[in-house]
């Protein structure tokens, strides 16, 4: 693929950043936090703001451990590795919308074990299990990762990619109402954080792997499967609602003719 990626950073961590680098790229640390401090009130701003947000995830962890405390354990044990800091700040954001805890582990699954494996534990309980009717079961779509540079990957890593997208895609539909209004925000537009969690994940994952990679081609291929994948939900839940609808008017009618 391109040239090599940024920094430890891997690209941006504010809103709306996703051009990478340059000085609205955050490094974290003790000779970082003095350099903030040091560079103008701003910067030491954006510093308490994101610590103030990495506090908040360890609140909401206490949440959502009362929820799924498996769930919630996995991916406090992923942020305890110190290679792990520029996860922190996604992930608190994400929780703080209410993203849910499943599709946060599915997110992770390609570059933690133990999120693959609950993720595939429960995409098999949900496939296989009886609660759920046959139209509402996850089903696949076409998430390839022939995109641009990602052409030229060697197969094993293409299918890993494919695979990934595909449990993302799954887990979601399991709660994709809520998946899409805890993502979306006030003016319509998707939250830059699921985008930038995305990116992280996957060059995280090329660079264990050894293989080169570019910040923009890796947050322009997960833009174009992430957004498909909204959209796939979008259209399910409006086909949903049109098919409920006949029955929610013929329970209508049929009241106001037992009225009459």
């Amino acid at each position: 693929m391109g040239g090599e990626g940024p920094a430890e950073g891997g690209g941006p961590v504010g809103e709306g950043d996703s051009e990478g680098g340059g000085e609205d790229q955050v490094v974290f640390g003790e000779a970082a936090r003095e350099q903030l401090f040091e560079i103008s009130p701003e910067a030491e701003r954006r510093f308490k703001d994101q610590h103030a947000a990495v506090k908040k995830l360890w609140k909401e962890e206490q949440k959502f451990r009362k929820d799924d405390n498996k769930v919630a354990a996995i991916i406090i044990k992923f942020l305890q590795n110190p290679s792990r800091t520029k996860f922190f700040i996604l992930l608190a954001r994400l929780v703080a919308r209410n993203v849910p805890s499943a599709f946060l582990l599915a997110l992770l699954s390609l570059i933690n074990e133990e999120s693959e494996k609950e993720t595939l534990l429960q995409l098999n309980q949900s496939e296989t299990g009886a609660e759920l009717p046959p139209a509402e079961k996850p089903k696949s779509i076409e998430l390839r990762s022939d995109v641009g540079e990602f052409q030229k990957l060697p197969p094993e890593i293409k299918s890993r990619i494919d695979m990934w997208t595909q449990n993302i895609f799954k887990v979601g539909q399991l709660t994709q109402e809520k998946i899409l209004h805890s993502l979306t925000n006030e003016d319509s537009t998707v939250e830059e954080t699921f985008f930038q969690l995305g990116t992280f994940v996957l060059q995280d994952y090329l660079d264990t792997h050894k293989i080169k990679n570019d910040y923009q081609e890796i947050r322009n291929f997960i833009d174009v499967i992430f957004r498909k994948m909204l959209h796939h939900y979008m259209t399910m839940i409006s086909a949903k609602k049109v098919l409920e609808r006949p029955e929610k008017e013929e329970a209508g009618s049929g009241g106001e003719g037992q009225t009459q």
